[in-house]
């Protein structure tokens, strides 16, 4: 029988963070043809960015990282691949690169992702 818990993490490690939806763009003819990109949707949620192990390179089922990639811990908030990701204190924003899972084990309540700076041209 399953324990009726599950694991968290920790809260004096998780810190705000913004999920960044961007809306639906719309087709604009009077602009000459071109899709203007809808309103941003910022949704908070709990987090932990915190640095890849050795392990977790090992075993990245994407197959690439950069100096950038991170690990990204949430309690129970969910983000596709692809989603864009805010850390409040920082200010940096993440692309969500993939999902390390917890298959097998039945661990629910919380979810690892890799996550990738977005980087900005040198001026």
């Amino acid at each position: 029988m399953m324990p009726s818990w599950e694991p968290q993490i920790p809260t004096g490690i998780m810190f705000p963070c913004v999920e960044i939806r961007q809306g639906e763009s719309k087709y604009r003819a009077d602009l000459g043809g071109q899709y203007l990109p809808g309103p941003e949707t910022r949704i908070p949620f709990q987090g932990a960015i915190l640095p890849l192990s050795e392990r977790d390179l090992r075993y990245m089922p994407q197959g690439t990282y950069t100096a950038e990639s991170k690990k990204l811990y949430t309690n129970g908030h969910i983000l596709p691949v692809g989603a864009k990701v805010e850390g409040k204190e920082t200010g940096v924003i993440y692309t969500v690169k993939g999902e390390l899972g917890y298959e097998g084990i039945g661990i629910t309540s919380f979810h690892r992702y890799i996550i990738d700076a977005k980087r900005v041209a040198a001026k």
